[in-house]
This record gives C-alpha cells, sequence and structure tokens, in this order.
C-alpha cells in the first residue's frame, strides 16, 4: 500500500498540476482573488462581509498566504486546491481501507483520483478543494474513533477542530455535520453480523461488528456544538441572500437530470457508468452483509442534497454541482466495491490485493480514458475572455472615453487596474454621458449569459440601435458610440 499511494498520490499530483495555468480565472476566481489583494487580514474580513454570499474566510487565507511567496499568477492562486485535492486523494485511500480492505482501497482510489470532479475543483481557486480535503479528513477521524473507541477526549477534540475548519471554509459544512449525525443515529448499536462466507475476500468487516455507541453520539453532538462555538464570531454574518439566479431554476423538474450529468463534469457516458457502479455496489454491500457501511456512505451521499436543494429554494439561490461536490466520495467508494467483486471468476490476477476482475478493470480504464479527455477539454476552454478583454479597452481607450462595466467593472480592472480612472456608471442606450462636453465616446461592456442580465433594457435596445458598434468576446459584448 505504501507504494501504491506513493506511486497514485505522484500521478494524482502531475494530473491536477498540468494545464493548469492554462485557462483563465472564472467570475468566482476573479472575486476571491480581488478579495485577497486586501493589505491586511481585517480588510480582507470586511472585504468578505459585503463582496460575496455564502463565504467562509479559512481558503482566502490559505490562499493570501500562497501569492505573498509566489505572486498573483492564475497558477499560483490555484496551487493551494491542487495541493488539498492531492490530500484528498490520501484521505480516501485511507477511509476506503478501513472499511473495505487494500484491494477495494486500491481500486476505488484510482476512480477518486480521475473523478472530472474532484480534478475539476483541484485546480479552481475557490475553496472547493479544502472543503473536500477537511470532509474527507472529518470521516476519517470519525470512523477511525468509532473502531478504536477508547480515546475519549484525544479522539473528539481533533474532530471538533476539524469540524470548526470545515465551518471556516464553507457554510456547506453544515450539510457534513448534518451527515454524520444522521449516520451515527442510524447506525448506533446496531450490528450488521459478519459477512456470508467467502464474500468478503478483501479484509476482516471490522467496522460491522463495532457500530457506533450511544455514547459516541453524545461525544459527537458536543464536538458539533463545539465547533458551532468556535464558529459563533463568524456565523452572524451567515446570509446575505444572494439575487444571482431566480427560484424557479430551483423547481424545474429537468433538475434532476442536470444532477446526474454534472456528476459526471456534464458528460452523461460518465455519469452513467459511475450510476452503473453504484447500484452494483450497493447490492455487493447488502449481499456481504455490510449494512452498517452502507448507511454511513448513503448518509454522505444522499442527506446534502435534499437538504441543500430546500435551502437554496428558500434563499432563491441557484444550485451548482459544486455545493454537493463534498459528498460525492461516497459514490466512488461504492462503485469501487461493487465493481472490484464484479466478476471475480474470471479474475486475472489471482494474488490478493491485487486481485481485480477484468470487467472492473476494463470500467475502470474506460472511465480514466474519459476523464483525461474531460481535463484536457477543461484545459482548452475559456468560458469568458477576460484577459483579452481588458487588453481590448486597454489598447482602444483614449482621452475623452467613458466606460461601462454593469456588475463586474472590479473583476474586469483586476486584469487592467488603469480601467478604474475611466468607470461611470451610465447605461443609458441613447446618447447618454455623450451630452457632457468631456465625453467623446461611450464604451458599455456587457458580460453575457449572466442571469439577471446585468445590462438588462441597455442591451436589447442597443442591438437595435445602428448608433452602438458592436464588437464581440468570449462571453463579452462591448458597445461603442461616438459623438
Amino acid at each position: 500500500m505504501k507504494r501504491f499511494l506513493a506511486i497514485i498520490l505522484g500521478v494524482g499530483f502531475l494530473h491536477r498540476l498540468i494545464l493548469l495555468g492554462t485557462r483563465q480565472l472564472w467570475i468566482d476566481e476573479l472575486m476571491q482573488a480581488r478579495i485577497i489583494q486586501g493589505a491586511s487580514p481585517a480588510e480582507i474580513l470586511a472585504r468578505l462581509r459585503t463582496g460575496m454570499d455564502l463565504a467562509s474566510p479559512l481558503d482566502f487565507f490559505v490562499q493570501r498566504g500562497i501569492t505573498l511567496v509566489l505572486g498573483d499568477s492564475t497558477w499560483a492562486l490555484r496551487l493551494h486546491a491542487v495541493v488539498w485535492g492531492t490530500l484528498s486523494i490520501w484521505i480516501f485511500c485511507r477511509i476506503a481501507r478501513r472499511l473495505f480492505g487494500d484491494r477495494v482501497a486500491m481500486y476505488s482510489t484510482v476512480l477518486f483520483t480521475f473523478y472530472p470532479l474532484a480534478y475539476h475543483y483541484s485546480q479552481e481557486a475557490r475553496p472547493y478543494a479544502l472543503l473536500m480535503f477537511l470532509t474527507l479528513l472529518s470521516y476519517d477521524l470519525l470512523l477511525r474513533q468509532i473502531l478504536e473507541g477508547n480515546r475519549p477526549w484525544k479522539g473528539w477534540l481533533p474532530i471538533a477542530g476539524v469540524l470548526a475548519l470545515l465551518l471556516y471554509t464553507s457554510f456547506l459544512g453544515g450539510l457534513v455535520v448534518m451527515a454524520q449525525f444522521a449516520a451515527l443515529i442510524l447506525t448506533a448499536g446496531r450490528k450488521s453480523g459478519e459477512p456470508p462466507h467467502g464474500s468478503d475476500a478483501g479484509g476482516t468487516p471490522a467496522f460491522e461488528r463495532r457500530p457506533a455507541s450511544l455514547v459516541q453520539v453524545a461525544f459527537y453532538a458536543l464536538a458539533a456544538l463545539a465547533a458551532a462555538a468556535l464558529f459563533y464570531p463568524w456565523m452572524r454574518y451567515a446570509w446575505a441572500r444572494p439575487q444571482l439566479a431566480p427560484a424557479s431554476e430551483i423547481l424545474d423538474p429537468k433538475l434532476l437530470l442536470r444532477i446526474i450529468k454534472e456528476l459526471g463534469d456534464n458528460s452523461y457516458p460518465v455519469a452513467a457508468l459511475l450510476l452503473i457502479g453504484l447500484v452494483v455496489g450497493i447490492r455487493a454491500l447488502l449481499r456481504h452483509g455490510r449494512r452498517t457501511s452502507l448507511t454511513w456512505l448513503l448518509t454522505w451521499l444522499l442527506i446534502p442534497i435534499p437538504a441543500l436543494l430546500l435551502v437554496e429554494i428558500w434563499a432563491g439561490y441557484f444550485f451548482a454541482i459544486r455545493h454537493i461536490l463534498h459528498a460525492t466520495p461516497p459514490l466512488l467508494m461504492i462503485a469501487g466495491y461493487g465493481l472490484s467483486y464484479v466478476g471475480e471468476q474470471l479474475s486475472i490476477l489471482p494474488r490478493l490485493p491485487y486481485q481485480v476482475s477484468s470487467p472492473a478493470i476494463a470500467f475502470a480504464g474506460l472511465l480514466v480514458l474519459m476523464c483525461a479527455y474531460i481535463g484536457q477539454s477543461h484545459g482548452r476552454s475559456e468560458p469568458v475572455d477576460w484577459r483579452g478583454t481588458a487588453a481590448y479597452l486597454s489598447r482602444s481607450a483614449r482621452p475623452g472615453d467613458a466606460i461601462t462595466v454593469p456588475w463586474v467593472y472590479p473583476l474586469l480592472e483586476y486584469y487592467d487596474p488603469a480601467l478604474e480612472s475611466r468607470r461611470v456608471d451610465d447605461l443609458d442606450p441613447g446618447p447618454g454621458s455623450l451630452l457632457s462636453e468631456t465625453v467623446m465616446r461611450r464604451i458599455v461592456v456587457c458580460i453575457d449569459k449572466v442571469m439577471p442580465d446585468p445590462c438588462g433594457t441597455f442591451r436589447e435596445k442597443a442591438l437595435q440601435d445602428d448608433a452602438w458598434v458592436r464588437t464581440g468576446f468570449t462571453g463579452f459584448t462591448v458597445f461603442v458610440r461616438g459623438k
């Protein structure tokens, strides 16, 4: 296992490091990059309280520390996510090994290493890679405490600390606490019994013979309360009622299909492979009598989704797959368990723990190839050309220009701070500020495909007025009008 871990961590790190700086920062990454430019920790916290919705500060300070050393380049802003994403592979393997033994741990860890969503958000300058790492770490510590059960304070204090860090990374950490508490309640005092003879070639099911006790449930509740107390200074800034999308997106019946597709990083084939693995894994776990392990994994996977959707319906917020990214590791563990047992009679490597069936190898190979394709396609995609639009404005701007960039002007100015001196708030679809003697030309920069449209009425009327000359960039439309 040590050799396997060294190899898979190296592969996972390089996989995430390659193409790290090829894509531009996108909207949320730019928002975080602007916030960490604060001159002091107090200024960063002030910007967080007023500049972003549902943001906890831990990841911002981690990123700030790295950029102080390595600068503000795109790859430096994302490097901390690569580190957390790689460490997540290690903790994932520990959990899978604790639950299922070496063989399943090795197989499912390979799947997790190349899982498109884990890869995607390990290359993004946002808190989701850290959220994933701390979620995995909290489960690792909790499952270890349940198995060993003889370290009351040495075991629970680290859990309370990690849960507090989880909350300071994202308010979504509350969903992790909810899922863990539900799993403890459902499994407390329950013994699943020994698996059927011969069905457990991957390791001894110690976790099934030693489920959580009611005392451990009580200790976890105390640990969660301690984490909440530590989080209280920031908790009062918890809700800013974001207004980025109408609630009708949440209520759309197509949402379920979208969630399934996004689980495969917008790839239905990858999502289908994962769901096949999930079904096979559930059947295998039930057949082998591993109901306690299955309960833990299913609560981790399924409880955050409806809870999150209810909150977002109430808030009028939009759903994004990154909000449940931390709940995806059990999907890979269940798939890894099931598929590592498929076709054992056709096993091509009979020695344990390397015994893997040919159907399982075919599944893993196909998934890895698809994920590699998705990864390199991410490297080539530029949904919004912030740098090119800013460079165009910098080259074409001249004395007497008034530039309007509704809603996203601080983000565009990240690439050219000099644009701030020409900033005006003028969305009149007519002459507007051109009536002033000091303004010779108006430039309005509209970001596309954002709801609600920050340009609103202006775009509709400007498209019908020949006085406005349009220039298109990826994700932007630039309107120019002279006297």
